[in-house]
């Protein structure tokens, strides 16, 4: 009876090292996937950081100066949204007072020239910070009225210390006006 048993034990024994040695091939053949799991996982997590942390220090600063430069312009009619493949959404001001999305299209030539303006301006200001910057501006208010463009040689002058604007025109005229502080150079007379 105690030899039976022995052999059932022993055979239960031998299962038993069996599903062990088959636990321990399949855990060391999947190491490698878990370890890309793993890495994935972190990897994900890092990006997940860094894409806050860009949210953070990029673009909502980049957001707020365009939304406070353009807020100025327009004295608050619109508000402008920018996500992080750096696409705007305008949203303008209704007579309720609340703000209705998606009015990118219903914006004015000029006002869509200004606002590009702003947004390339507020990231060569977040770019100067490090070391001055060059923005170069051609036939960029084309569609300004004359407020507007005013508005735009004030900004440009008050940000002319950590950035230089290089504006080429065929508007010359509206341009003179703005000599002081301006070096203005008439390249139709150096031909």
């Amino acid at each position: 009876e105690i030899s039976g048993e022995m052999k059932e034990y022993g055979s239960f024994i031998e299962n038993l090292q069996n599903t062990e040695y088959e636990y321990q091939t399949t855990l060391n053949e999947l190491k490698p996937e878990l370890t890309d799991i793993f890495a994935t996982e972190w990897l994900l997590k890092l990006v997940e950081e860094e894409k806050e942390k860009s949210q953070r220090e990029i673009f909502r600063p980049l957001q707020n100066r365009v939304m406070e430069a353009f807020g100025k312009l327009t004295t608050d009619r619109y508000r402008v949204q920018i996500d992080n493949e750096l696409n705007l959404n305008i949203a303008a001001k209704s007579l309720t007072g609340e703000y209705l999305n998606g009015m990118n299209q219903s914006l004015s030539f000029g006002t869509k020239e200004q606002l590009s303006f702003l947004v390339r301006l507020a990231i060569a200001e977040q770019l100067s910070k490090k070391e001055p910057q060059v923005m170069i501006l051609d036939d960029s208010f084309v569609n300004s009225d004359y407020f507007r463009l005013a508005q735009m040689m004030e900004i440009m002058r008050e940000k002319s210390n950590n950035i230089q604007f290089l504006v080429f025109t065929c508007k010359t005229e509206e341009f003179k006006k703005y000599r002081n502080g301006i070096h203005f150079i008439d390249l139709e007379k150096l031909l």
